[in-house]
């Protein structure tokens, strides 16, 4: 896995450099939420700027949400940004929003931008946390 993930005490940041499966992405669930400084109610960026391909369709994403919600379950709705800068990266996260958000138990925002979604998840700025159709 060429996944890169940072934590500290007020943000987890997932740098996803791996091609968008379902198997890479849980990995990359597995490997955050077993790292010794997460918490379930950390605000965190996942940043798909450099992944390459792939992608899930519908019943893969309810299935990652169910999986992934289990690691968030009681920890309030902590802030989760997806950075997509790529249309079909941005594209499947806008669908994941619709069919897995509520199961993770997050406030989920999508941009193609890093800048926006930090300022975002600070609460800062007038950032959309569902980013741009464009």
């Amino acid at each position: 896995m060429s996944t890169e993930i940072e934590v500290d005490q007020d943000l987890a940041v997932v740098h996803f450099r791996d091609e968008v499966t379902l198997e890479a992405v849980e990995s990359a669930v597995a490997a955050l939420c077993s790292h010794a400084d997460f918490r379930p109610d950390l605000p965190t960026i996942w940043d798909f700027s450099s992944a390459l391909g792939g992608g899930l369709d519908r019943y893969q994403m309810r299935r990652l949400a169910l999986n992934a919600g289990e690691h968030r379950r009681g920890a309030g709705r902590p802030r989760v940004a997806v950075v997509a800068p790529k249309r079909s990266n941005f594209g499947g996260a806008r669908m994941f929003s619709t069919v897995g958000a509520d199961a993770i138990h997050v406030d989920l925002g999508i941009f193609r931008e890093r800048a926006p979604a930090q300022a975002w998840i600070a609460g800062h700025g007038d950032a959309s946390p569902l980013g741009d159709a464009g």
